[in-house]
């Protein structure tokens, strides 16, 4: 999965019900994203292949909403 870790959970009614929510939702099923963009950007450092987040409102809102279900992103390459 992708997405930020919150450093404190939240513990309010609203953020238990969508957690359950989610969880009957997708029990059996997996979320796919498909998209120009991916969540991540690869880049080279000192000749060595590295990644790190996307940018962009798409990756940003799509990272948020795997924190809460599982999913797989499929995106196109941008770039070789």
């Amino acid at each position: 999965m992708f997405g930020r870790k919150r450093a404190m959970p939240d513990t309010s009614p609203h953020h238990q019900r969508l957690l359950e929510l989610c969880g009957e939702l997708f029990r059996d099923r997996r979320l796919l994203i498909a998209s120009n963009r991916g969540p991540l950007e690869f880049y080279y450092d000192n000749g060595r292949l590295a990644a790190r987040r996307g940018s962009g409102g798409v990756v940003t809102a799509l990272a948020a909403v795997t924190e809460y279900v599982p999913a797989f992103w499929v995106a196109a390459a941008l770039s070789d």
